[in-house]
């Protein structure tokens, strides 16, 4: 259950972050969001003059980003669709995932997945998120173009917000 709703929160902030930050990828600064086992990882790539201030815009956006229920059931039919259609796979692809799903403990079925769905709800959503970000913490790793007190101080953006979310 809390993979497919940290799913769909994630792709429901990624949405919002696309539209936010369309000029900044234009200018060269990429960015990805990944969901693991661990949590939501955060990659940034680009100029480095402005790493802190895409940092500080896309943890700003991620913790006032409100959840509407249009946004929710685009997200949710989108997830569920990608879930439910598996099926259609081709063989390379479903070899790769069994293989994945029997060598790796915290991975779940697809199957599994779909039948968490069914209790998953914007309200269950805005709540799990609330729970999330006030417990979240952060972990850095900056290498590249970079000097050491530029990535102390991109780290120390980073938990200045965690800490005023736990606050």
């Amino acid at each position: 259950l809390n993979w497919n709703l940290t799913q769909i929160f994630a792709w429901m902030l990624e949405d919002h972050l696309k539209e936010r930050l369309y000029s900044a990828v234009l200018a060269g600064t990429e960015w990805n969001l990944v969901v693991t086992t661990a949590g939501i990882r955060l990659f940034i790539e680009g100029y480095s003059e402005k790493q802190e201030l895409f940092v500080e815009t896309i943890l700003n956006e991620m913790f006032r980003f409100k959840i509407d229920l249009r946004h929710f059931e685009d997200a949710y039919d989108g997830y569920y669709g990608d879930v439910k259609g598996f099926e259609g796979e081709r063989p390379q692809q479903m070899g790769i995932y069994y293989l994945e799903l029997i060598l790796n403990e915290q991975m779940w079925s697809n199957e599994e997945l779909a039948v968490a769905m069914k209790v998953v709800t914007v309200c269950r959503l805005k709540s799990f998120v609330k729970e999330v970000l006030t417990q979240a913490y952060g972990e850095c790793f900056i290498f590249g173009n970079v000097d050491e007190d530029r990535a102390l101080k991109l780290a120390a953006i980073v938990e200045d917000r965690l800490s005023r979310a736990r606050n």
